[in-house]
């Protein structure tokens, strides 16, 4: 997810991240608890290389604080994701979720820390325009939509394809 911010700004690799962490999360033998230990580490891996600037004015202690703080958020998403993921139309229960989680983290604690919202490392991408009908947390949304139904779309291509298989013996 971090590459999908500048300076690097590969912004399909937001939509990889969540193809990744939906294949994770969505998996049958996930728990709740294991949810949330996923999305610990994605939230690790995405904000301990997207804030090293705050270690050059706080220091290196605060500054994996705030991170290990940031990914709580995350955590707190893969935890949910494992209850709503057997929801009907499961990809956008997904996408609600880790919008909800943004804003969470963009309001508290003390006004919130809006850094690595999805949408801000979209600025070269071609989902750009959805800002003009829901800003940020709309470019988001869409971000996490299509990878979640990214990964829905490649389950049912697979049981397609097993299914067809079987029908051929």
């Amino acid at each position: 997810m971090c590459i999908s911010f500048p300076p690097i700004g590969w912004w399909w690799a937001a939509v990889l991240s969540f193809v990744l962490l939906t294949w994770v999360l969505v998996h049958p033998r996930t728990t709740v608890g294991g949810g949330f230990g996923y999305g610990l580490l994605f939230g690790l891996a995405f904000y301990i290389p997207l804030l090293p600037w705050i270690s050059g004015l706080v220091g290196p202690i605060p500054w994996l604080a705030l991170a290990a703080l940031q990914a709580l958020f995350c955590a707190v998403f893969g935890m949910f994701a494992v209850v709503v993921r057997t929801l009907p139309s499961w990809p956008v229960w997904l996408a609600l979720v880790w919008s909800l989680q943004e804003w969470l983290k963009s309001s508290v604690p003390f006004g919130g820390f809006p850094w690595g919202v999805v949408g801000f490392g979209q600025t070269q991408g071609p989902f750009l325009p959805l800002i003009q009908l829901g800003g940020v947390p709309l470019l988001s949304f869409g971000i996490a939509l299509v990878g979640t139904s990214l990964w829905a779309l490649g389950i049912e291509i697979v049981r397609w394809w097993q299914h067809s298989g079987s029908n051929k013996k």
